[in-house]
């Protein structure tokens, strides 16, 4: 193996930055895999490719996380069940409709029957993400047997039967909202 010849970055990390607090930081250093930031004098390793997919993400996401989705292109090729109170963030989270975007998370499939997000917790929501169908895509979110306190926000959707399809077995409880979203093509 490699014997570390530094400190562990991280050693002290939880003495000086709490869970949950916002922190400002300055970018020091962009290498291939990630980027470099500096926090209160000490230096941060931040990974980009930290999960090969939503479904690992998830797997380790604790109940309320949010994930964070960098701009790119995924094809969705199997179901994606959402357990657990999650919140998906996007390049373009928080825009309104007119404002300009950059450049979008967009998730792909050309069959959302079998490849689509299927919301089975309460408190999940979508902000500032892109949906596109290829061919006769179908629903890119496939409500489960209950929806509650879900949210769509700020994304994008093309080329898709509907934003959201619940098959008239799903059971709205608390707020369904759907707000600063475009749906452009639908089939």
């Amino acid at each position: 193996g490699v014997k570390q010849l530094t400190e562990d970055p991280f050693a002290d990390a939880s003495d000086k930055i709490k869970k949950g607090e916002i922190v400002t930081g300055i970018v020091s250093n962009i290498e291939e895999g990630g980027i470099e930031v500096e926090v209160n004098g000490v230096k941060y390793y931040v990974g980009e490719t930290a999960f090969t997919s939503v479904n690992e993400a998830l797997a380790k996401a604790l109940d309320g996380a949010e994930i964070y989705i960098l701009a790119g292109t995924y094809e969705i090729t199997e179901l994606i069940n959402v357990d657990k109170a999650i919140t998906f963030v996007g390049p373009n989270a928080d825009k309104k409709v007119n404002d300009e975007r950059v450049e979008e998370a967009i998730f792909t499939s050309d069959n959302y029957n079998t490849g689509s997000f299927v919301p089975a917790a309460a408190n999940i929501t979508f902000n500032g993400l892109g949906f596109k169908g290829i061919g006769n895509a179908g629903y890119p979110i496939q409500a489960g047997e209950v929806l509650e306190n879900f949210t769509i926000k700020s994304c994008y959707f093309e080329d898709v039967n509907t934003v959201l399809c619940s098959y008239g077995a799903t059971e709205f409880k608390g707020t369904l909202t759907i707000t600063d979203t475009l749906n452009k093509n639908s089939l």
